[in-house]
């Protein structure tokens, strides 16, 4: 009976806490596409952005999709230094939320493409 107990227990842990985390993960994509709903650097912008954030106990994975119908959607324009500063601010922000200041999170930025393939542009671990 105690070992039941325990299982349900543990069972019950493990979906409230993954129920914590969807919760966090859906304020802060939300939090993300009114504060960043385009990326520039002050010359060039990259509009139609749309976040995907998913978090576990020990890392956290950012997608930023850019949406493009053709070509790299001023990719190849923006001042990568200028993004890395904004890529910096939302790693904080997801290790902000969810108060773990040494969180590894994970960021991929994807060019969805509406024609032809999709192509993973960044993949980079804070």
């Amino acid at each position: 009976m105690k070992k039941v107990l325990f299982i349900i227990f543990i069972l019950s842990v493990t979906v409230f806490s993954n129920g914590y985390f969807e919760a966090n993960e859906d304020i802060l994509e939300n939090q993300f596409e009114l504060k960043y709903p385009i990326i520039s650097d002050g010359v060039t912008q990259i509009n139609n952005i749309d976040y995907d954030v998913t978090i576990s106990p020990n890392k956290a994975f950012l997608e930023i999709e850019i949406e493009s119908v053709f070509g790299d959607a001023n990719w190849s324009k923006i001042n990568k230094q200028a993004l890395e500063t904004v890529l910096l601010e939302l790693v904080t922000d997801i290790r902000t939320e969810v108060n773990n200041p040494t969180l590894s999170v994970t960021v991929f930025i994807k060019l969805d493409r509406e024609v032809g393939s999709d192509k993973i542009l960044l993949n980079k671990t804070y």
